[in-house]
Parts: C-alpha cells; structure tokens; sequence
C-alpha cells in the first residue's frame, strides 16, 4: 500500500466511524455525507502528508472523491448484505475471484476492442453470478453525467440487462429547489433519459422528479432490481 492508499484507508475509517455514530441517533445518515468528508478534511488539514505534495487542494480533491465511494459504499453493503448483494469496486483486489466473471459479464465491443464501462462501484450477487448494476458516484453532478450517459446507452444497445446509476451529494446545487443555474437543463435532461436513476444524498431540499430520487430509495430500487 502506497503512501496515498495509505491515507486515504485513514480518511475513509474515520469517515466510517463519523458515518457510525450520525446513525445511532439519525434515521436519514446519507444526507451527511457531505457533512463527515468536510469534517474529516478539517482533521488531517495538518497532516504530513500534506507538507509533501505539490497542489494540496488537487490532493485532498482525489482523496475524498475516493473517501465518498468508500463511504456510499459502506452504507449500501450494510443493507444490500441482508438480500445477498455486494458492492464492490470494480477492481481484482476488491473482488477477488468474481473480477473475472464480472470482466466477462459487463464488457461491452466498441470499435473492436472490449472495454469495461465506467464505473466507481458494482452491485451483484454470487451464486448465481448476476450483475445488478453498475454506480458512478461524484460529489459533483455534472462532472460524470455525459460519461454515465454514454455507457448507459451502450449497455441498453448491447442487450444487457445491467442499470446504471448515478449517486450524488450533488455539491453544486443541479437538484436543489429554487437553485437555477447554468448548466442545470442539460444535466437534468441526461438525467431523466439516459441514466437508469439518479440518486442524491444531500441535506438540501430537492426536486425528486421521475428518475431523480433521494439517496434512501435507491437501497429499496437495489433489492428490487434483484427480485
């Protein structure tokens, strides 16, 4: 384990620790996600590491994008291990044996060339080996929502029946009520056609909006899309 891996493992515990402890006492923990990362940050913001690195803002960008996939995920597998579903990234080192299987089940032919589509994390049962879907998560919505738009379009050309989701905190205010701003109507649009869900963990009050749903549901649309 690198010395980045190595403080983003110590990010991401005490973000589960944070994560913990809002849900002994809260019944909606997701809409602090973006409370615990800010807080997190705020405790390493004297780290060594950090002495040692020549763009700290760009640093500490990568770490907690990679703290919040940790952190969804954590939160989903609590849950999705009741119906026997696992959430992993989509990497050898997560998945052991099932990288393979999930190589073979998810690639897609373009150009000539098998590809993996985009993904952060991937919901999927064992035995039998069955990809659920597939998840693009970003603190930031419009950061991914071309990319999740494309390979949404290449699974559904391809006949797979995998869906896949964007998980947000939406950082930038695309869903908030009463936020307009530039960008916001073509997001939405990439949204509402070609995702298969949108889900957003935020505190704000948000326009739910056919596809657009509040990160809560998307626990109960996982279980459903196993049924």
């Amino acid at each position: 384990m690198n010395k980045k891996e190595k403080i983003t493992e110590r990010f991401l515990e005490q973000a589960k620790s944070k994560y913990d402890e809002i849900s002994s006492h809260e019944e909606a923990p997701y809409r602090r996600f973006s409370n615990i990362l800010s807080e997190v940050r705020e405790n390493f913001r004297d780290d060594d590491h950090f002495k040692h690195v020549g763009d700290v803002e760009q640093a500490f960008k990568t770490i907690l994008g990679n703290v919040l996939e940790g952190l969804i995920e954590y939160a989903l597998e609590k849950e999705l291990e009741k119906v026997n579903l696992k959430c992993k990234k989509p990497a050898k080192s997560a998945m052991g044996e099932d990288y393979k299987k999930m190589e073979d089940k998810l690639s897609l032919e373009i150009g000539g060339t098998r590809l993996l589509p985009d993904a952060d994390r991937v919901v999927y049962q064992e035995e039998p080996f069955r990809i659920i879907a597939i998840l693009s998560i970003k603190k930031k919505f419009r950061e991914r929502i071309a990319q999740v738009g494309y390979w949404t379009i290449q699974l559904r050309e391809a006949g797979k029946d995998i869906k896949n989701i964007m998980v947000t905190t939406d950082e930038n205010g695309t869903f908030t009520k009463h936020k307009l701003k530039k960008g916001v109507a073509k997001a939405k649009a990439i949204a509402q056609a070609h995702t298969n869900g949108t889900f957003v963990a935020t505190e704000a009050e948000i326009e739910e909006n056919g596809k657009v749903k509040r990160f809560d549901q998307l626990i109960n649309y996982l279980k459903e899309l196993k049924k």
